[in-house]
């Protein structure tokens, strides 16, 4: 017991407080939001990416391992939840939006500094590849379910091309893997502007989750897919990250990917596409505060 209070003082605490600060500042409108989204995504986010992975000290092996199980993990969650949904013969549109908050996880705003506190230097190298790899998921498969026969992908996926953050990460790797030298001047001006990202990340959480609405729903829905994304996540994580053959902190950074709440991008994909958006807004808020209890049980069984 008093480990986990540890872990909730050490690791959850820091998150909540300053996500909480995010909130607070959005609710008094203390500055423009999309502003600070747009310096988190084009310039923090990259440099955390380029930096991250440049100075990584992650095996090629390791990197295709977490990225499989990235996609592996958010896939078979997706097959599971339109199972689920088949079997309690949910209408379309309940059902998009059930399976799309099971397989969206917040790996980035919420996973990347998690992992950092709880894994150090290590924890946040090995978030940002399955962060990385969440985008592309997001806006490949996350934008089909959402729009599940109803709506043009075009635009999203355009925009999902737009994002800096995957090619900043896939430049930092080439120079890691190929040994390239780079100025310092290039190498300190990322470390410096690497150094916002993580705070960015937190207060963009809080200012996202301060403005999802709870707009309650079907219960069993809401319910059911907060606890298949908190309970399920980490299953699917342990069983997938166990079979690809991962040890130690990548090991642990999978299982804690997994387990992670439904992502806040699902409820603007949903909006984005006609799907429920009452549905997914509901199991964001349900799944991300209930996740201060599963994810600080979970840390304590994986460390």
């Amino acid at each position: 017991m008093p480990q986990i209070i540890n872990i909730v003082l050490t690791i959850i605490a820091p998150i909540i407080v300053v996500a909480g600060l995010g909130g607070l500042l959005d609710r008094a409108k203390a500055f423009e939001a999309r502003n600070l989204s747009r310096v988190t995504i084009y310039v923090a986010s990259p440099a955390l990416a380029f930096y991250g992975m440049a100075n990584a000290t992650i095996r090629s092996d390791e990197l295709l391992g977490l990225v499989a199980s990235g996609l592996l993990t958010a896939s078979i969650s997706a097959i599971i939840g339109w199972v689920i949904s088949r079997v309690f013969k949910m209408p379309r549109l309940t059902a998009s939006a059930f399976v799309l908050s099971v397989c969206m996880i917040n790996i980035g705003n919420y996973g990347i500094p998690f992992n950092e506190f709880a894994f150090g230097r290590p924890g946040l190298e090995r978030a940002l590849v399955m962060a990385v790899t969440q985008i592309f998921f997001a806006y490949s498969v996350g934008v089909f379910l959402a729009s599940w026969g109803r709506a043009s992908i075009l635009k999203s996926l355009k925009n999902s091309i737009s994002v800096p953050g995957p090619y900043a990460a896939g430049l930092g790797l080439l120079v890691n893997f190929a040994h390239l030298p780079l100025p310092d001047l290039v190498m300190r001006v990322a470390y410096i502007l690497q150094g916002a990202a993580v705070p960015l990340m937190l207060l963009l959480l809080g200012i996202q989750i301060a403005r999802v609405e709870f707009r309650g729903g079907p219960w069993p829905v809401i319910l059911g897919a907060s606890g298949l994304r908190l309970v399920g996540g980490p299953l699917i994580g342990v069983a997938v990250a166990t079979a690809l053959g991962l040890e130690g902190v990548t090991w642990q950074v999978a299982v804690i990917q997994a387990a992670m709440p439904t992502a806040v991008v699902t409820t603007i994909l949903a909006t984005e596409f006609d799907s429920d958006p009452q549905i997914t807004s509901s199991v964001v808020l349900v799944s991300t505060l209930s996740s201060v209890a599963t994810l600080s049980v979970l840390l304590y069984l994986v460390q």
